[in-house]
């Protein structure tokens, strides 16, 4: 294939159509010789057994009374058929009774007997070798006729034949050559003169050019020579289009809004920016920004590169950079690293947008963190005040009344102490939670005592169970919220009940808190339970709530890095079960956690 790749293109022509013609001739003139080979030797084989059945024939009296002179004369017949070159008469028992030889001289080579009953024809060794058996009415076996058949003018006959066809191979390769270079031009011609085209176009860059087609037609050439045409014509467009493009990009670029910048990505080289990109920067246009004039942190630089490399593009990245007038600027930088290692991007001054956005993320934390303390938090403990003082308007004793009083104090206690946690989480701006030892017996008993202002709550039972062996540690103000939430919630459904009852059970151990409160409650359909977490989501058009305890709840446990799950059944109640870890020390000597049993 290297020979064809040298050749021009009318040589590829002529020496494929010679190839192509000399393979045909080949196989059509290989399949002539071998039919006639095999006609050839079909008419010898026929020729020589028809000989021997009809010498096997004139054997069968000489044979039956042992007359061996009558077989030699029968055997000296075949002086007259050339080609046989030794014949034999073996009798029944194998016994040769009368040979023949064409020369005197030749030795005799006949074959080793064997009994056939029926006649057998075999090329072999360059000799037909025929046997005939001798049979008495087809039946008695007298003895066996050998022809031994010289195959020289077969194959004198097949040199004939491959002579002949021969010639005519070589004659019809002349005339395959003569015709291959006389219309080979009708290929190679309008390829060539396409390439002469080609070579202009490429020399002159002039793409107004169009190959000029001599004939009409609808053939390949014909086709090629069109979509040619049609590719000139779409480049000629194309290029049109691109200098309009380029002289609005131009302008584009010189008046954009935001900064348009292209740099060497390894050496920081500048290689074009338009006036924007130096009027963000406050600086004249310049080869280099180095940190002489520009100041930026080396790690966000390192990030961007990173990112270049890894990705091959960056969307919006912010970087802040302080300018030569110690003015700090944020910056959104987009952009691409080009195969030729130049960086290709925008750059846009959000330093206002930044402000604004951290002014609004502050304002939003505020409001989230008063939110989520005070219109849940506060709820309990100033219900329980007002519910004191209602007693103490309507009080004679005096005892009751101080006790009432006493009562008051502790509710207010309790709302001063979530009020100074509501403040620390905003000043804090969700810093990492204070874990603070909880004492669960005493925890829960005080909600519930500050939960009597609900009406009808002394008929509420409440089984308190609460095992604390270890010393639990976690964030005060949002175990306030998560059980302030659910034991509001179980009072508030059970209490209509005639036999209300709530279950709260408690198992601290190093690890974790359970914390599970049940009640006898109207209980919550299963289709809504995968919605009672979501943000202003009310059960029922009787719930007082405003809709976002359980959401606060779920959040509350997410920041302790806990889970809470709730089951529920209408009309025989809902079971909430919550899991918090223990964020206690492990002791650096036996690396368990401190264990400070709580008071009784």
């Amino acid at each position: 294939m290297n020979f064809f790749n040298h050749l021009s293109l009318r040589r590829k022509v002529v020496s494929i159509s010679l190839i192509v013609t000399l393979f045909a001739l080949g196989v059509g003139f290989g399949l002539f010789l071998w039919q006639s080979i095999s006609l050839f030797e079909g008419n010898l084989k026929d020729k020589v057994i028809a000989n021997a059945s009809l010498t096997a024939s004139f054997c069968t009296t000489p044979l039956a009374i042992d007359d061996r002179k009558g077989l030699r004369h029968i055997l000296a017949k075949f002086k007259d058929f050339p080609e046989v070159t030794q014949a034999c008469i073996y009798n029944r028992r194998g016994k040769i009774y009368a040979t023949y030889r064409q020369k005197s001289t030749d030795p005799h080579s006949f074959s080793a007997f064997h009994k056939q009953l029926i006649p057998s024809a075999q090329f072999k060794d360059g000799f037909l070798h025929v046997h005939q058996p001798v049979l008495y009415n087809n039946r008695d076996y007298l003895g066996l006729v050998y022809l031994k058949v010289s195959t020289r003018y077969l194959q004198r006959k097949v040199n004939q034949e491959m002579f002949i066809l021969g010639g005519v191979l070589v004659l019809l390769l002349v005339v395959c050559y003569l015709l291959a270079r006389s219309l080979q031009g009708v290929v190679s011609n309008p390829v060539e003169e396409l390439i002469n085209i080609i070579d202009q176009i490429s020399e002159k860059g002039d793409y107004t050019l169009r190959a000029q087609r001599q004939k009409r037609g609808n053939d390949e050439i014909t086709k090629l020579y069109d979509q040619f045409n049609h590719m000139l014509e779409q480049i000629e467009w194309r290029q049109q289009q691109e200098q309009k493009s380029r002289k609005k990009y131009q302008g584009l670029f010189q008046n954009s809004v935001i900064g348009i910048v292209r740099a060497d990505f390894n050496s920081g080289e500048m290689l074009e920016a338009n006036p924007r990109f130096w009027e963000i920067m406050q600086l004249s246009p310049r080869t280099k920004l180095d940190n002489e004039v520009v100041n930026y942190a080396q790690e966000d630089l390192s990030r961007i590169k990173e990112l270049l490399l890894q990705q091959g593009f960056i969307r919006q990245e912010e970087v802040q950079v302080t300018l030569q007038n110690q003015h700090s600027l944020w910056l959104s930088i987009s952009g691409r690293l080009t195969p030729q290692q130049q960086f290709e991007g925008v750059i846009q001054d959000i330093t206002s947008q930044k402000a604004r956005s951290m002014e609004l993320k502050q304002a939003n934390h505020e409001l989230d963190n008063f939110v989520y303390h005070a219109s849940h938090e506060f709820r309990a403990p100033l219900r329980s005040i007002l519910g004191l003082a209602h007693l103490i308007k309507q009080e004679q004793d005096r005892g009751h009344i101080m006790h009432c009083v006493d009562l008051i104090v502790q509710s207010t206690q309790s709302l001063d102490e979530v009020v100074q946690n509501a403040l620390a989480l905003t000043k804090n701006k969700r810093v990492d939670s204070t874990f603070t030892a909880i004492h669960w017996k005493a925890k829960l008993q005080t909600f519930l005592d500050n939960l009597t202002d609900f009406k009808n709550t002394d008929r509420i039972k409440v089984d308190l169970k609460v095992q604390q062996k270890s010393a639990f540690y976690a964030d005060l103000s949002r175990i306030n919220i998560i059980l302030g939430e659910l034991l509001t919630n179980s009072l508030r459904f059970t209490r209509h009940l005639e036999q209300p009852l709530i279950s709260v059970d408690v198992t601290v151990d190093d690890f974790k808190a359970v914390l599970v409160i049940q009640d006898n409650g109207e209980g919550i359909p299963a289709q809504e339970l995968p919605k009672i977490f979501d943000m202003f989501y009310r059960g029922s058009e009787s719930s007082q709530g405003s809709g976002l305890g359980l959401y606060i709840v779920k959040n509350a446990v997410q920041k302790l890095n806990g889970h809470i799950s709730v089951e529920s059944t209408v009309q025989q109640g809902t079971i909430f079960r919550v899991e918090i870890p223990n964020q206690g020390k492990p002791n650096t000597i036996t690396g368990t956690k401190k264990i400070n049993a709580p008071p009784n």
